[in-house]
């Protein structure tokens, strides 16, 4: 999901220097150095809450309200951003090398590359996909070398009376297409969320729980029904502040986190819990996971990292903000600041949207031609792969192009709506062997 970020880059410290004396040269420079490093440190922190609320981009799942349209710009500190559109002749950049420095430079590793699988989103319980369609992108994903796919379960459509699962038409439409990509060899990824209105005050589906034992109960049984053929679970969709998936505050996320962790594993010992992911690489969401005592609730920690200008290459330099790809080494740090840097990462959504653009875009809605979709797609692969060996799996957002939306969030499929193939699958396809 492309998203509109807001805050402005902080400003650069400088060093005052004295010149009338060596003790007044003394005093100052250390003046100086406190003022450097003192907002550094502060900055690595989860920030304040006006910090954080910064930014939204459009609902992608056609049952959400609609997010009101951001009324600030993308950020214009870096030349590079008046671009409108970047073709793959004029930003070819080596995956294995050190990028170009900007405010914060992005640093590389040279460690032997690690496996990366290949996963892609998909909405089988959608009601515009039948179960035909479903089939059919199942072959095409399988054929593709996709390991992984991640759908969303609503909770609320699996219990939408109570306390018992009594929403068996989901049930079942689950069933038939987990139970068929399983054959195909394809692993899934749930996202369990959505409250149902008698778990909230009929308060709507982005409002936590009254009781979060309610969500950890349901998250059991799911669990123990799909065990062994829905091998991972997120907890919600993008809880952060910067989307309307979740109203609730981050200490009430923690807390359905707390509650959930023990739930999943107790209806399916072998599952994998995966954090919510925030809506890009955001540093400060993460820290402010870990600070509330969320560390021990996750197996693997995920992102979801788009570009915050949506036409932008992969590996455009991190300039210190959280909508950039190569941001990711700051979330890297708030693992390791927290003693947990050998755990797992999953990018659980990421993309571009194939249409042409107008000239009237706000920087989150800008397309790119169908190759250059496929191209960065395939470069973010192999980024990820070549530099971030806590990596693991990565999502490409998502396996067709949509008629619910918007013109953005139409068109990020790999395949056509009629489930032909996009330059984006066959450029999948053609290197995801590779990956692995």
């Amino acid at each position: 999901m492309s998203y509109s970020p807001k805050h402005t880059r902080r400003p650069k410290h400088t060093r005052a220097v004295g010149s009338r004396s060596a003790k007044r040269l003394s005093i100052a420079s250390l003046i100086a150095l406190l003022t450097f490093v003192l907002p550094m440190v502060a900055s690595i922190g989860e920030g304040s809450p006006a910090d954080r609320r910064d930014g939204n981009h459009p609902a992608r799942f056609p049952n959400e309200p609609k997010r009101t349209t951001p009324t600030t710009t993308a950020p214009t500190s870096t030349s590079a951003m008046t671009t409108t559109s970047t073709t793959a002749a004029s930003t070819t950049i080596s995956t294995t090398t050190t990028l170009p420095t900007t405010t914060a430079q992005v640093t590389t590793t040279t460690a032997t590359p690690s496996r990366l699988e290949v996963g892609v989103s998909w909405h089988p319980l959608w009601g515009s996909y039948t179960d035909a369609d479903n089939y059919a992108i199942v072959d095409k994903l399988a054929a593709a070398g996709v390991r992984w796919v991640r759908i969303d379960i609503s909770w609320s459509d699996i219990f939408p009376t109570g306390r018992a699962p009594t929403g068996q038409w989901a049930i079942d439409k689950i069933d038939r297409a987990v139970n068929y990509a399983n054959a195909k060899g394809i692993k899934i990824l749930g996202i369990w969320w959505r409250t149902p209105a008698w778990a909230n005050g009929n308060r709507g589906f982005s409002t936590p729980p009254s009781n979060n034992q309610d969500y950890a109960d349901s998250a059991k049984w799911a669990a123990s029904h799909w065990a062994g053929r829905i091998q991972a679970w997120e907890i919600w969709n993008e809880p952060d502040p910067h989307q309307s998936f979740w109203l609730g505050t981050q200490d009430q996320y923690v807390a359905l986190l707390r509650a959930a962790y023990p739930g999943f594993h107790a209806g399916d010992p072998n599952t994998t819990v995966v954090l919510g992911a925030p809506s890009s690489n955001d540093d400060r969401w993460i820290a402010g996971i870990y600070s509330r005592g969320g560390k021990d609730s996750f197996d693997v920690l995920a992102t979801h990292p788009y570009q915050g200008r949506a036409n932008m290459y992969p590996e455009y330099p991190d300039d210190g903000h959280r909508w950039w790809f190569t941001h990711f080494p700051a979330v890297k740090a708030v693992m390791d600041r927290y003693g947990d840097g050998a755990k797992p990462v999953w990018f659980t959504e990421f993309g571009w949207s194939s249409h042409p653009n107008n000239g009237g875009e706000q920087p989150w809605q800008l397309g790119v031609t169908e190759q250059q979709q496929a191209d960065y797609l395939v470069r973010a692969f192999k980024y990820a792969k070549a530099n971030w060996p806590n990596v693991k799996v990565m999502f490409a957002y998502e396996a067709r192009d949509e008629s619910c939306c918007d013109t953005q969030n139409n068109n990020f499929g790999l395949l056509y709506r009629d489930l032909t193939a996009k330059p984006a699958y066959s450029a999948l396809r053609a290197v995801s062997g590779a990956l692995r």
